[in-house]
């Protein structure tokens, strides 16, 4: 299988492996190496502008300053790219199916969930700018042929940003929450400037402040890293716990909290475990008939189908990187107890007695298998 070998672009660092621990840590360079750029282009497949333009399951957009200096982009029609680009403006690729192999191997190796890395191939044009700003992800990029260079910087104006800006926009108020100082109009002083020949590969954390120019035509391959932040983490588990409650669902035009809703809130922040929010080993022990056990977290059990006797069941465990489905076909004698362990609030004690009494026609042993299925699936812990 061809890769891009991402976790040796970094080796004459002395990084033995570019990985999690070093994404988004620090800014990163590497010198040109045109022995590295041959390598990316053969593993994509792309030996020039021309080959680029021919990746036509693909979007692709032109790169230009609009007027007023900002930079934007424009969709165009795949056989419009070579003329756009032979007219003097920049063309940038993303979504390129060719790639998608290449992403799973960036999410595989950095640790990513699914579709939380993107490759994208920016075609520059001589004296092509991108003014400055900064993103909300992490970029590796590495020169393919031509010349651009990079400045970077710290971003003391709004660190760990949760959404892209640059220095000719207005401030939005969802940035002002956390960018409380004076808005920036430039690149802050004491940039670090980095001149890209082929091969050269540099690392912008996300957040930092960056423009970039090119002198001369130029191709680069960015790796763009989208990870969660803590926040976003937090705010799916309380989701998850606070949507199966139907206060929450229900129309809200009025959305004002008040101190009911607020002590519902403290409560179901309340019940988030941590082993309910990390990948845990399978439990598959037995169950005794009066073992205490608990409805576990982030987890929901649902009914595919019952034909009176025989049920399909879906558990769906809620991680971090990706949800779970575990199906199962069990008698239909166990849905009532399914159903009734699944509406139980999180953190909610029973035992496979209580199950008995939810589905009468259960046996003990039945409802010991049972409770060990739930605990297995992750419906229920110990």
């Amino acid at each position: 299988m061809t890769t891009l070998g991402f976790e040796r672009w970094f080796r004459s660092l002395g990084i033995d492996e570019f990985g999690v621990d070093d994404v988004g840590s620090r800014p990163l360079f590497v010198g040109p190496s045109p022995e590295r750029a041959e390598a990316a282009m053969r593993a994509i497949g792309v030996s020039g502008v021309d080959a680029a333009f021919e990746l036509r399951e693909s979007t692709m957009y032109a790169w230009f300053q609009r007027l007023d200096g900002k930079h934007t982009a424009a969709r165009i029609p795949a056989e419009s790219a070579a003329k756009i680009y032979a007219g003097g403006t920049t063309v940038y690729l993303t979504k390129i199916a060719k790639f998608h192999e290449f992403e799973r191997e960036a999410t595989n190796h950095f640790g990513l969930p699914p579709n939380a890395a993107a490759l994208e191939l920016f075609c520059n044009r001589p004296s092509a700018v991108t003014t400055t700003h900064f993103d909300t992800v992490d970029v590796t990029t590495i020169q393919l042929q031509g010349r651009k260079t990079w400045r970077i910087a710290p971003n003391e104006f709004a660190p760990g940003p949760k959404q892209p800006w640059g220095v000719l926009e207005k401030v939005p108020p969802s940035l002002r929450i956390y960018a409380d100082g004076v808005t920036p109009k430039e690149m802050p002083d004491g940039a670090l400037e980095f001149t890209l020949d082929p091969g050269a590969v540099l690392h912008v954390p996300r957040g930092y402040w960056h423009s970039t120019f090119s002198d001369r035509d130029s191709m680069s391959l960015h790796l763009q890293c989208i990870s969660p932040s803590r926040l976003d983490a937090v705010l799916a588990v309380v989701r998850n716990e606070l949507v199966r409650d139907l206060y929450w669902r229900e129309n809200a035009y009025r959305p004002e909290l008040d101190d009911t809703a607020l002590a519902t809130l403290r409560a179901a922040i309340g019940r988030l475990d941590p082993r309910d929010l990390g990948v845990a080993a399978v439990d598959d022990a037995p169950v005794d008939l009066n073992e205490p056990l608990e409805r576990a977290g982030q987890a929901a059990l649902g009914i595919a189908s019952d034909d009176g006797t025989t049920a399909r069941i879906e558990v769906t465990t809620y991680r971090g990187h990706g949800n779970r489905t575990t199906t199962l076909d069990l008698s239909s004698e166990f849905v009532p107890a399914c159903r009734w362990v699944n509406a139980l609030a999180t953190g909610t004690a029973f035992d496979a007695g209580d199950l008995l009494r939810a589905a009468p026609g259960l046996t003990k042993q039945g409802a010991q298998e049972l409770a060990r299925t739930l605990v297995r699936t992750q419906l229920a812990r110990r």
